[in-house]
């Protein structure tokens, strides 16, 4: 089978899950392309990272269009539709593509499905992640109101023109339903996005991996990773860290990632006088793993997401996950099993929910773990897709 993937995002410090997908697809055999853009965001932000960039997996043919982002603090590529839609007919011919997957109709790698009749009429798969200005939200009133005019004009007809649709979460499937999109066409009982559970796993000894890291043996660490954006909502846990402190002790905050927060978020840590934060950069999918894995619980607190990959990483890795109830986050948290859901965020239900995880922590741990496996580990959601893509053939 001949698969070309059109995604906006391929790669970073870590290959992004559907090019993951693409590359298992290329471990069975079959040829796979990948289009994408040229400059990940985090170079773009900071090109000292360009060596830290993940390498693209050598089984996929990469095909990549200059880009730039036109809103520095988000992570939207701008692009010449024309010329993509020029190198997808290019590719489409030349390498004799029988099925396309295009990832998130609010971005403009999208746009040429309204022209499907140029690509060939090929059978195309539709990846929703959000309908920004709907369920999905920037923060910003202005980026939000020219998402939903977006979304009006253009994300409407995009996934009409598609053949079947995948939504990243039951919500944007709810949402979608109520733009009045096929139910037909939506794909259920697929998530999306799946982990590498031998790659993520929970560590026989933390007491190691601290050291390692040189993060603080005995403690409690809740850790959050990720950009770091008002969106997410960080800046609220560290203005209850001293309160919850004072019932949890041994309680510590690991905080990786980076973003236009950072600086504000350490000024803040400041201000109180903080001991217990611990900021980190980005760092490796590998680092990461380990990193996760030497924690006790992961922590997100944001106002809107799509399908939060980090959740799957860190349930895998063994950790119970505290999360607002946004998003596909109520898709792999599964309420005094795996962690909880907050429909609200305030200091009694956080320190009810560490309490209990803290004080039941094998069993929430465990159950952390399993749940990724039994639901999200990729060779299952890889056949699922195969399944998809041959059925679409057949049709």
């Amino acid at each position: 089978m001949n698969i070309l993937y059109v995604c906006p995002f391929s790669h970073a410090l870590n290959i992004s899950p559907a090019l993951h997908l693409a590359q298992l697809l290329a471990n069975d055999g079959h040829h796979v392309h990948f289009y994408s853009v040229k400059t990940p965001y985090v170079v773009f932000k900071d090109h000292s990272l360009i060596s830290k960039v993940a390498r693209t997996p050598e089984n996929v043919n990469m095909h990549f269009i200059e880009n730039t982002y036109p809103v520095s603090n988000i992570a939207y590529p701008l692009i010449n539709v024309f010329q993509e839609f020029r190198d997808l007919q290019r590719i489409i011919k030349e390498y004799d593509i029988d099925i396309l997957h295009f990832y998130f109709p609010e971005h403009l790698f999208s746009l040429p499905i309204l022209k499907k009749e140029s690509l060939g009429n090929l059978p195309i798969v539709l990846t929703v992640c959000g309908l920004p200005g709907y369920g999905w939200s920037y923060n910003d009133k202005i980026v939000d109101l020219m998402g939903k005019t977006y979304v009006k004009m253009f994300s409407r007809r995009i996934i009409e023109k598609a053949n079947l649709v995948v939504p990243l979460s039951s919500q944007v499937r709810e949402e979608m339903v109520r733009l009045g999109v096929d139910e037909d066409k939506l794909v259920d009982n697929l998530n999306p996005y799946g982990i590498d559970t031998s790659h993520f796993k929970p560590c026989e000894n933390k007491r190691d991996l601290r050291e390692k890291f040189h993060l603080p043996l005995d403690a409690f660490i809740v850790t959050y990773a990720g950009r770091l954006v008002k969106l997410k909502q960080v800046d609220v846990f560290i203005k209850l860290l001293g309160d919850l402190q004072k019932v949890i002790p041994e309680l510590v905050f690991l905080c990786i990632g980076d973003g236009p927060e950072k600086e504000e978020l350490v000024k803040l840590s400041r201000s109180f006088n903080y001991n217990n934060i611990i900021f980190r950069e980005f760092v490796p999918q590998d680092t990461l793993a380990q990193m996760l894995s030497a924690c006790d619980i992961f922590l997100l607190l944001s106002k809107g997401e799509g399908n939060p990959h980090i959740l799957l990483e860190a349930g895998s890795a063994g950790l119970p996950i505290i999360a607002t109830n946004v998003g596909g986050c109520g898709d792999i948290v599964r309420p005094f099993l795996n962690g909880f859901l907050l429909e609200s965020i305030s200091y009694e239900t956080l320190e009810e929910c560490i309490v209990t995880i803290r004080d039941n922590y094998n069993e929430y741990s465990a159950a952390a773990r399993q749940h990724m496996l039994d639901n999200f580990e990729w060779n299952q959601i890889k056949r699922k897709y195969l399944n998809l893509y041959t059925q679409l053939l057949g049709e």
